[in-house]
């Protein structure tokens, strides 16, 4: 059988669909690397890049839908469809960076997604190959604006996973109630 992911190279993966009239749900099942890959627990050294934006997709984010997908940097955009329920909250837990480098960008934006920010959003990320390190080791960017969340800001939203870059924008969005201290305590 022909391997859709080798288990050594240094390989990009493109994937632009954006601005068309695609509709359904997105499937995890598409950014998972083949059983030889997973089973070697070895992950080549890819990034991947998928936009997904400006279409009609629906119905929730998957759950864990960045576990086990193993790039070394990863890119994945669903901005203005139609993505409705919930945050799933073990959406960044179980990603395995292969680099120190490595960010992960995830756009949500401007979508149909509701209630609250998950509390442990980013907690419980660590690299599989060694418990006490960090698996967010260079940075986060996850977009999640204009959409229809609302409650507070969770009080443990950012852990020790997160140990550079972070950025997280919720703007436009029905958020309220008091400003977490830690978030105050960021700006010193």
């Amino acid at each position: 059988s022909s391997t859709i992911w080798p288990a050594s190279s240094a390989l990009t993966r493109f994937l632009y669909l954006q601005n068309n009239s695609f509709t359904g749900s997105i499937q995890p099942q598409l950014f998972t690397p083949n059983a030889t890959v997973l089973s070697s627990g070895t992950y080549p050294a890819v990034t991947g890049t998928f936009d997904f934006s400006l279409n009609a997709l629906t119905g929730d984010i998957p759950n864990g839908l960045f576990r086990g997908m193993g790039f070394s940097s990863l890119y994945f955009y669903a901005s203005n469809n139609k993505l409705s329920g919930s945050i799933p909250q073990d959406l960044f837990q179980g990603h395995q960076f292969t680099e120190v480098e490595s960010p992960l960008v995830a756009d949500f934006s401007y979508n149909q997604l509701s209630g609250s920010i998950p509390g442990a959003l980013f907690l419980n990320c660590t690299d599989s190959s060694r418990s006490s390190t960090p698996a967010f080791r260079s940075s986060l960017e996850a977009q999640f604006s204009y959409n229809l969340l609302d409650g507070p800001v969770p009080a443990l939203i950012f852990s020790s996973c997160l140990r550079n870059s972070v950025k997280l924008n919720v703007s436009g969005n029905a958020l309220g109630g008091s400003l977490p201290a830690y978030l105050l305590a960021l700006a010193n």
